[in-house]
């Protein structure tokens, strides 16, 4: 059946670490051994914290949401922050999540947030269903009691980077500013600071800050 802790624990991963008969290196599957997606085929592959040992991008929509509005995943008798449960590749792609042997996820907790009460999920895709994200964006704002100055704003990423992206940089340039084309457009380039390109992802780069202002000017219509 499927389960929300199951949806966190799906893997980060990508056709070569799927196909380990055509593809034997790969450190996810066997650390140390390489990762045969580097100087391969990377239409879909991470722009944002990858490293010389993986570039899979994480392919999930919940958690970008869950990350965007700082989540909580319980572990019994310990709780981690979304955003801390997912790791970043490093030398050690193999380890993908910050749960120890033993423990087992019992609950999800959001904290209740007025961003959260006017927020979108934007998703861009190669095809209309069955797809994941080529770039992807979990939106909330909160507007001042003028309905134009950004009180607080909540950004995340999907379908670029080994993990949720939080794009803290994008929602600390737009506070406390006027909710504009321009001024927006501007600050949804910061999504992709520190971005690398393995070739053919590179149009991600370009795709994700323009995912990310559509989706802030969508609820800015609805404000």
């Amino acid at each position: 059946m499927a389960t929300i802790g199951g949806n966190l624990m799906q893997r980060t991963r990508c056709p070569y670490f799927r196909d380990p008969a055509n593809f034997p290196a790969c450190n996810k599957r066997t650390p140390g051994s390489g990762c045969s997606a580097i100087g391969g085929v990377t239409r879909g592959h991470a722009v944002l914290g990858t490293s010389e040992a993986c570039i899979a991008t994480y392919p999930g929509d919940l958690v970008t949401a869950l990350v965007a509005f700082d989540a909580t995943v319980h572990l019994g008798d310990r709780q981690v922050a979304v955003d801390d449960f997912f790791l970043l590749p490093g030398a050690t792609p193999d380890r993908e999540h910050a749960i120890a042997p033993g423990e087992v996820i019992t609950a999800i907790s959001i904290p209740a947030s007025a961003a959260a009460q006017r927020s979108t999920y934007l998703k861009v895709r190669d095809r209309q269903s069955y797809e994941f994200a080529a770039a992807s964006a979990a939106v909330g704002i909160e507007f001042e009691a003028d309905g134009r100055r950004i009180k607080d704003l909540r950004v995340a990423l999907g379908g670029v980077a080994t993990k949720p992206w939080r794009a803290r940089a994008v929602e600390e340039a737009l506070k406390g500013k006027v909710l504009e084309s321009d001024t927006v457009r501007r600050a949804s380039l910061l999504a992709i600071e520190g971005a690398v390109d393995h070739g053919a992802n590179h149009y991600k780069i370009e795709l994700a800050p323009r995912v990310v202002a559509r989706a802030i000017l969508k609820m800015g219509e609805t404000a």
